[in-house]
């Protein structure tokens, strides 16, 4: 089965627990028998954010890796440090947050498209825009996908919002809402970040777009590093894990 290496940890004297995140079978927990001793032959293969194909026979408390095969090391983005935080950070969110044997065939698609896409990159700068590409559409995979079309307390689409007025992100309502409403909420203390046209445009791109099909050499880099608190607060507030801000990782 092909998966991701997600993180690994000690498991008695010479073995290790490794966790995936799987194409056919979602996140799952193997042991690596031997891994830590000098002459074992899988422990390059079993590095985090590695690409590999993997076979496992069944155990008493946990299945047994039996075979490994590298498809992709990533040597490129380990190589760079800021490209390995990058792919480091996303491999430690996704092994808290997803659970084990989901599988879902478009979040392993997703992680392998950012880690080729992270690996082939060539402009440091755009990392941290890379990552809030990754999450949007990760956490929309999750159920968690944000409204945009339309005010989600008064459903008054966006075509009809006022152009030269700001509206906002109503993270409790999961998308937009017109300036009345967040007007509304702000004054009973509800959590809204105000939000403009070129920003929306921006967050439907990254929503919509694949890594390879999207330009990072032309797009608003202003609207980008505003819009960036609001994929931020997004992310914290459908994660029950605390995690750090990804643009604070000195790209």
């Amino acid at each position: 089965m092909y998966a991701v290496v997600l993180s690994r940890r000690d498991y008695r004297e010479y073995d290790q627990v490794i966790t995936l995140y799987t194409r056919d079978r979602g996140r799952m927990d193997l042991v690596a028998r031997g891994v830590k001793k000098i002459i074992s032959k899988n422990t390059s293969h079993l590095e985090p954010f590695s690409l590999i194909h993997v076979e496992s026979t069944p155990g008493k408390e946990y299945e047994y890796i039996t075979k490994v095969h590298s498809i992709d090391y990533f040597t490129h983005i380990r190589e760079c440090l800021e490209k390995s935080l990058a792919a480091q950070y996303v491999v430690n969110i996704l092994s808290r947050v997803l659970q084990q044997e989901e599988s879902d065939e478009r979040i392993f698609d997703l992680l392998q498209n950012f880690l080729f896409h992270l690996e082939n990159t060539k402009q440091r700068e755009h990392i941290q825009f890379s990552l809030d590409m990754f999450f949007l559409k990760f956490f929309s995979l999750l159920g968690f996908a944000p409204v945009i079309d339309s005010c989600v307390v008064s459903g008054s689409l966006f075509s009809d919002f006022k152009k030269d007025k700001e509206f906002g992100f109503y993270f409790s309502g999961g998308g937009i809402v017109k300036d009345s409403v967040m007007e509304e909420k702000k004054k009973i203390g509800e959590h809204i970040l105000p939000m403009n046209h070129p920003q929306l445009f921006l967050l439907e791109l990254f929503l919509e777009k694949e890594f390879a099909a999207f330009d990072f050499d032309f797009f608003d880099r202003k609207a980008a590093l505003t819009l960036h608190k609001v994929v931020y607060e997004y992310v914290l507030y459908h994660n029950e894990f605390e995690c750090r801000d990804w643009a604070k990782l000195n790209f």
